[in-house]
């Protein structure tokens, strides 16, 4: 996007002071700070590469929502993380791009600019390191959950973390960046057909509200993984992971009765004995195959399902 190093609206102190990289700076201070950054605005969908022009560079968001992303080896987009207003970037990482999700301001300083400013403001220097701080123990955790929690409690993990507007009783709360199933999917290390089926299986119980790019939660204990059986069935093995289940052993079954016909029809061919008596084995075979392949079917099901979660 474009960059200017004009003022801009949303510099006026309503806005600014609720940013925590200017917490303890006078408004003063802010308005030289912001003045010495370079303005770039997006428009939805609207992509900034970082990397080699960048470097050196440190990004504020002021305004609306951003999606961090990589190029994968498919050279398909990957999500790595979402900024909303008041997110502090290090600009200068190779192969990853901006995208904005709504009208967006990130306003950005050079490595000679933050220096300066640097050297004038100390809390400034303060805040940018709380802040980065901040982020990677936030990438700490979501690499710890990635190693010891199921698919569900990593996406109730992230859906809360993103969620903001709370509301005054607590009890909803949406997120202000829209996000999609393909996000969340490469967030929570995925397949989008999962967490599609997991948002939806919340929704049935009740927990959260989902549309198109657009979730909001309508029960955050039960998110945060409160011991109710009724609030927390999405967590255990419920109606939908029960159905999953169901329709696996049903597509393998056919398989696996075929294979143990097939084997118990080899020896009767084979076995001369048997073979004169194949009217009387054949029934036997056909037994062994429909009533033998019920519960291989079911176990091999649940084996599936459990390596999907």
């Amino acid at each position: 996007p474009p960059s200017t190093k004009a003022g801009h609206a949303l510099f006026a102190a309503p806005h600014t002071e609720r940013l925590l990289l200017f917490t303890g700076m006078s408004g003063r201070a802010v308005q030289m700070v912001l003045r010495r950054g370079q303005v770039h605005e997006f428009a939805p969908t609207e992509a900034m590469s970082l990397g080699a022009h960048t470097s050196g560079h440190f990004g504020l968001v002021l305004d609306g929502y951003l999606t961090l992303k990589r190029c994968g080896p498919a050279g398909k987009s990957i999500a790595l993380s979402f900024f909303g207003p008041g997110t502090f970037l290090d600009l200068a990482t190779e192969q990853e791009f901006l995208v904005a999700s709504t009208p967006s301001v990130l306003v950005s300083w050079d490595q000679d600019a933050w220096e300066s400013l640097g050297r004038r403001h100390a809390n400034l220097v303060q805040n940018a390191l709380h802040l980065l701080r901040a982020r990677l123990r936030d990438a700490r955790e979501q690499v710890h959950e990635i190693t010891t929690q199921d698919v569900e409690r990593r996406l109730a993990r992230l859906l809360l973390r993103i969620c903001s507007d709370l509301t005054a009783s607590g009890d909803i709360a949406t997120t202000g960046h829209p996000v999609s199933r393909k996000d969340l999917a490469d967030l929570v290390g995925t397949t989008e057909h999962t967490v599609s089926r997991m948002i939806r299986a919340w929704h049935v119980g009740g927990i959260v509200d989902a549309g198109r790019r657009r979730v909001a939660i309508t029960n955050l204990a039960a998110l945060n993984g409160a011991p109710d059986p009724d609030t927390c069935r999405p967590f255990t093995e419920g109606s939908d992971l029960f159905t999953t289940r169901i329709w696996l052993s049903l597509l393998i079954y056919p398989m696996a009765a075929a294979v143990l016909f097939g084997a118990a029809v080899l020896p009767i061919m084979l076995v001369p004995w048997l073979d004169e008596r194949a009217a009387d084995f054949f029934p036997v075979a056909v037994a062994i195959s429909v009533l033998g392949a019920a519960p291989i079917a079911w176990h091999l099901g649940g084996r599936i399902r459990k390596k999907e979660r």
